[in-house]
Order: structure tokens, then C-alpha cells, then sequence
């Protein structure tokens, strides 16, 4: 399948499945399924009635001056998301959630204050890929599991998942002890687990992942959006249209970008082009690895997702598991949490390697995370002995290795540099996961400074130019105030001036220079981009990271500051809560929405 994106001129004569699309979406998790919902031309209007009653007064008064017959996606944006706050950093995804989920971070408990209306001629061609059922990586998670958010912060546009549940929802067989209700498997032989069988009914508002996972494959069914989906595809590679570029096939001929790809299961290829290509394909594709010595030999036992782990233990026969020698889990976040915590409840002995308690953990309540605060507690406390569980605190892997049948895996103690190697069954290093975008490693042979300005000054004709420069140059980085302290509205020469010479945003004598982040991003330097994203993210020399580092976009259109024409949502832009994903896919449907 190389060939397919290194030759596209042979191939594309030879390839019989040939299409177009206005929009191309690559990712059918809840960030593709959202952004479909709206470009299917169902659009957000918020309820009059109802936001009266908001809790945040500076949006109340703002919503109720402006037109109620008009759709979110008819507003300007920019204006509505000003002055609000909230757990994301990008501004309509505050808006949209404020409207779904009124007063969520403050505890209130307020039915959505927004209405959907379905316009045929708003309806914009688009296609979803994704590689397996829709709702993406929520297929592979363990079904046992329960998730961090609330059940109805799980929920898409206009079908609440709680609502759902109780009406839709098939009788799914889960593996977990009936009796307990709870999120892992819980045996009657570990007393020390004992105390999660009381669920409590804090914990029951936490969804069962299999419910979450269900909920998205079937919410593209009840809105209408099979046909915009096509599932069990792998999605080779994207490159930008050649200029003047002629193409044998006249589908291709309005293409400004082309998608190859090939379906899973019959291997056939296929090409679609597209005017704008939206990459929703979450930030779980690629496991982190630590690099020590022996990762990279193929070892049956050395496990990188909690599935994979469970389901090699369970493959294990009840009366032989207490005799297993240790798992060792690397890691000190939640999902090594919850490995810790799926041995233990098999009666299996843990060795937990982590460098040191990880925040994750902070800020989770006892009462709606017993089992986490109780990993937790374990790892704080390395000197009392616990059952089944041996932690190694400020410690990390020196070597992994398989001698004369063995797995033998040597830890080395972050203070002292002693090592201590170990004979384990299994050996789970969970220590997060990235986005793979080696889709995108080639879209770099472009200057992104001068793309970025010439679409600055014509965003919108009726504003002054200087206030249309600042607006888009607080987009590149909100938390750099240089501008303001360096800069007065009224020199507006040196404000354009700033964003357009090669000494871009800051004054000669300016005291600010070193600690202003926007100079990375201003720049005529063609960036080296690479599968990792470095290139890509809001620091353009690291590789992107969906939680510090994620694509750096325009935050009202949610397009690539680096690859004008693609656009990004969800994860990969730092919405990590499916409650925020809505917000980007507002952000780019009304964009097209308005383009049309």
C-alpha cells in the first residue's frame, strides 16, 4: 500500500473506487460523529425560554440581547465565547458546553439549553473514515471500566446519553460480578476489595465504557448518519493538490486535497478528493514507549494496553492464577491503575514500577472513584503491605530481557541507581499513548507566516485592520501578552508591521522579548515536520501531545495554523473531555457553514 501515496498518478488510473467529497474526515470517534451531526445541516439554536435561568450571567445577558432565531452557527463567535471561562483552552468549546451543560463545573444540574433544527439545503457532502465501528477507540477500551466524566457528559448533540440508556439501550451481558455493580471484576476471595461492593450511587453516575462505546454506534444510526460513514478503513496517506495538477479522472478535477486509503477487509484501495480535509482521529493511535534496552524485541508477554493484558489473564485457568509469578505494571497513571487493580481482584501478585504518583489522581473524590483513590493510597504509602501488591516507587525500567524461558525485567531505583531484576509473567508498561500523524509529515513545504497573515487581513472587511491583526495574533498564543504591554491599539502601523517583517512580534528594546511564545509560530522558516507532530503542535519544536503540546489552530475555525486547509478536533487540540469535542466540531461546521 506504500505505493499509494508515493505514485499517485500510476495509481490513480488503475484504482476503480474513485470519488469526491466536500469534506473528508478522517476518524469516526466522537469528534467525526459530532462533526457529521452538524454538517448533515443540523444546526444549534438555544432556547430563549431557558437561558434565563443560566447561571452565568455575563452569557445570559449576551444570548439574550442577540437573535434567538439564529443559529449558534450564524453568530459571531469570537464575540460570544469572550470573557468565558472554563476546562479547556479553546473558546467555542467553553461556549458550546455552557450551553449543553449549564453550570456543570459548578455542580448545578441543568437540562441543555440548546435546540436542533435539520436544514436539507445547510447539508454539506462529506465522508467519516474510520477503522472499526463507529465510536473509534471506545471499541478497544475495556467494557468493564467506568468512565472519569459523568454518564451525561458522555452525551453527542441532541441525544442525552442518560436519556439513551434508558431507552435504547440493548441487554448487554457485562463481565463483571452482577452483585457488585462495579466497574472491575470483583471476587469473593480478596477481602481487601470488599468495600467497593457497596456501590454507591455517586459511582453509578460514571458510565460503563461497553454503554459509552454503544451509545456512538448507535446515535449514528438514530441521526441519520450511516450513509456519511465508512467504516473499517485505513487511511494511507493526504497530500495537498499540485498546482495546475491534471488528473485523469474527472472527480478529481474541484480537488484541492486526495485521501488514499483501502477497505480493511476486501485490501481494495480507494481515492476520494476532497476541498477540505478535518483530522478527528483522537490522540490514542500510537502507545508510548520508555526506550530502555530489549523494548524493541517482540516479546509475547510485554503488553502496552490494558485489554491485551486482561485478556491474556483471563486466558489463564482460575486454579493455575495463584501460582503465576508477578505482573509488573509500569506506570502511574489510570490505566496502570487499573491494571493494578484487575490483577489484584484475579489474585495475581503486582509489582508497580512508577516514577512517582502522577496527578491524574488529584482532584478525584473518594466517594465517585473508590477504586482510583485506592491505588492511590497504596502508592503513597510503599511502607505497609498490602495484598497482591509490592510498589516500587521513584523507580523505572533498566532492561527487558528473555533468558533460558524467563522474562526477566531489571528496575533501577531513580535514587540510589541500585537495580533489582525480576522474573514476571507478564510486564504491562502503560504510560499514555499519542496521535499518530504520519498523515500529515509530508504537508511541509510551505511558509507558514506569510499564508497566516494574508487570510488575517482579510477575515473580515468591515473591522479595522489593527484590531483584526491583534484578534488573530491573541489566537496564535493566548497566553502571551506581549502585545499589550509592547503595543497601544492607536500605533497601528507597528502592530502590522510586527505581524507581517521577519522580526515579527517584538520591538527592538522590548524588556518582554524573551519570554514572548509567539515568535516559534511567526515565522518564514519552513518547519521540518515529522509522524510525531513536531511541527504541527502550539510548541513547533516538540512533537504534539494532546495533553501539553497539542496542534497548534486558529481557535475560531479550528484550521491548522501550519497546514492552512486541514483542520483538527477533539484530543488533538487539547479537548480531552467529550463534553468539549461539540465545541470544535461547531467551530468547523460553521466555518464551512458560512463558506458555502
Amino acid at each position: 500500500m506504500k505505493n499509494l501515496s508515493l505514485n499517485f498518478n500510476e495509481t490513480a488510473s488503475t484504482i476503480k473506487d474513485v470519488s469526491f467529497k466536500d469534506v473528508v474526515i478522517i476518524g469516526n470517534g466522537p469528534s467525526g460523529i459530532s462533526l457529521s451531526y452538524f454538517l448533515a445541516g443540523n444546526l444549534p439554536y438555544w432556547k430563549p425560554e431557558d437561558i434565563k435561568s443560566h447561571p452565568d450571567e455575563l452569557l445570559k445577558a449576551r444570548l439574550t440581547y442577540l437573535d434567538a432565531s439564529k443559529s449558534l452557527m450564524e453568530h459571531d463567535l469570537y464575540s460570544l465565547t469572550h470573557g468565558l471561562e472554563g476546562r479547556t483552552t479553546n473558546p467555542v468549546s467553553i461556549l458550546f458546553d455552557s450551553l449543553q451543560h449549564p453550570g456543570a463545573d459548578l455542580g448545578i444540574k441543568l437540562q441543555s439549553m440548546l435546540k436542533y433544527k435539520h436544514f436539507k439545503d445547510k447539508e454539506i457532502d462529506h465522508v467519516v473514515l474510520g477503522k472499526g465501528k463507529p465510536g473509534g477507540s471506545w471499541h478497544r477500551m475495556d467494557p468493564n471500566l467506568r468512565t472519569l466524566s459523568l454518564s451525561a457528559w458522555m452525551s453527542l448533540p441532541n441525544l442525552n446519553f442518560d436519556e439513551w440508556e434508558q431507552q435504547y439501550q440493548s441487554s448487554l451481558e457485562y463481565e463483571i460480578d452482577e452483585s457488585s455493580d462495579n466497574s472491575q471484576k470483583i471476587e469473593e476471595k480478596h477481602p481487601s476489595d470488599r468495600y467497593l461492593r457497596s456501590i454507591s450511587e455517586e459511582v453509578k453516575t460514571r458510565a460503563l465504557v461497553a454503554s459509552v462505546a454503544e451509545y456512538y454506534e448507535n446515535y449514528v444510526h438514530l441521526m441519520n448518519l450511516d450513509k456519511f460513514f465508512r467504516n473499517d478503513t485505513i487511511v494511507v496517506s493526504i497530500r495537498q493538490v499540485k498546482e495546475n495538477e491534471k488528473f485523469n479522472n474527472s472527480k478529481l478535477e474541484n480537488a484541492n486535497w486526495i485521501v488514499h486509503g483501502y477497505d480493511k477487509a476486501s485490501k481494495r484501495p480507494f481515492i476520494i478528493g476532497c476541498k477540505k480535509v478535518v483530522m478527528a482521529n483522537g490522540g490514542s493511535d500510537l502507545v508510548n514507549r520508555l526506550g530502555v534496552r530489549g523494548e524493541n524485541k517482540s516479546l509475547s508477554w510485554l503488553k502496552y494496553e490494558l485489554p491485551l493484558l486482561e485478556s491474556s489473564i483471563e486466558n489463564v485457568k482460575e486454579g493455575e492464577k495463584i501460582q503465576m509469578k508477578p505482573v509488573m505494571i509500569v506506570g502511574a497513571g489510570l490505566s496502570a491503575a487499573d491494571a493494578v487493580i484487575a490483577c489484584r481482584n484475579a489474585g495475581i501478585n503486582v509489582i508497580h514500577v512508577f516514577r512517582g504518583v502522577a496527578g491524574g489522581f488529584l482532584g478525584l473524590p473518594q466517594t465517585y472513584f473508590p477504586e482510583y483513590n485506592m491505588v492511590y493510597n497504596m502508592m503513597k504509602d510503599p511502607k505497609t503491605n498490602y495484598e497482591f501488591y509490592q510498589p516500587l516507587p521513584e523507580s523505572t525500567l533498566k532492561e527487558i530481557k528473555s533468558s533460558n524461558g524467563k522474562h526477566l525485567v531489571t528496575v533501577q531505583s531513580l535514587r540510589s541507581e541500585e537495580c533489582q531484576t525480576f522474573d514476571v509473567s507478564y510486564c504491562a508498561i502503560l504510560i499514555g499513548s499519542r496521535p499518530d500523524l504520519s498523515l500529515l509529515q509530508h504537508l511541509n513545504n510551505f511558509s507558514p507566516a506569510r499564508q497566516i497573515v494574508s487570510t488575517t487581513l482579510n477575515e473580515n472587511p468591515s473591522e479595522n485592520i489593527a484590531i483584526r491583526a491583534l484578534r488573530r495574533f491573541k489566537i496564535f498564543c493566548e497566553k502571551c501578552k506581549h502585545l499589550n504591554l509592547c503595543f497601544g491599539i492607536k500605533n497601528r502601523n507597528i502592530i502590522i508591521n510586527s505581524l507581517i517583517d521577519d522580526d515579527n512580534c517584538c520591538t527592538k528594546d522590548c524588556s518582554m522579548r524573551k519570554s514572548c511564545q509567539c515568535d516559534r509560530l511567526l515565522n518564514d522558516k519552513k518547519l521540518k515536520c515529522d509522524e510525531r507532530g513536531v511541527g504541527f503542535g502550539e510548541d513547533p519544536t516538540k512533537p504534539v501531545d494532546c495533553k501539553n503540546n497539542p496542534i497548534a489552530v486558529n481557535k475560531f475555525t479550528n484550521e491548522l495554523l501550519h497546514v492552512p486547509g486541514v483542520y483538527a478536533l477533539g484530543p488533538l487540540v487539547g479537548d480531552n473531555f467529550v463534553r468539549f469535542i461539540a465545541g470544535g466540531a461547531l467551530s468547523i461546521a460553521s466555518t464551512f457553514l458560512n463558506e458555502k
